[in-house]
Parts: structure tokens; sequence; C-alpha cells
């Protein structure tokens, strides 16, 4: 086995396949929600991506091995959605 895999997740439709510093809207308001569940010290406010979120996201990163880019994409949004609970919201 090489270690390659795939993985099939269905993320919730309104989410895109990356949240960037500067980005608004509801997949940032989910994405700052599924980090607060992570870690309470992530605030659910502001509904921007902002460079408090931007450091926890890259940190998150880091933790799960991920390029420590600082940019949501489709794997950090899928690390995310699975370590914070079941459920779209």
């Amino acid at each position: 086995w090489t270690g390659d895999y795939a993985v099939f997740v269905r993320l919730p439709a309104f989410l895109p396949a990356s949240l960037e510093p500067g980005d608004t809207g509801r997949g940032v308001e989910w994405l700052r929600h599924r980090a607060a569940r992570l870690d309470a010290a992530v605030s659910t406010q502001p509904d921007s991506y902002d460079a408090a979120l931007e450091d926890w996201i890259a940190a998150f990163q880091a933790r799960w091995g991920l390029p420590a880019t600082g940019v949501a994409d489709a794997a950090t949004l899928v690390l995310v959605a699975a370590h914070s609970g079941a459920g779209a919201d």
C-alpha cells in the first residue's frame, strides 16, 4: 500500500471549494462556528475571514499535517467538518 487514499465527503452545498482571508458569507460563518466547536478561543464574529481566523486555520493545518497556508482549502474543510461533528449547520 502506497499510503494514498480517496475520501468521499459531502460538505454543505453553500461551501465554496476554498475560503481565504477577506472572504465573507455563509461559508465563513459555517467555518467560524465549526472552528469554535474545536477551540473555545475562536470567535464566531466577525462574519469575515480575518487574520485571527487565518492564524487558527494555519495552526489547525499544521497540527494535522497539511501545508499551513491559512487558506481553508478542500482538505482543510473536510478535516474541520470531520473533527467538529456531523451536520451541515
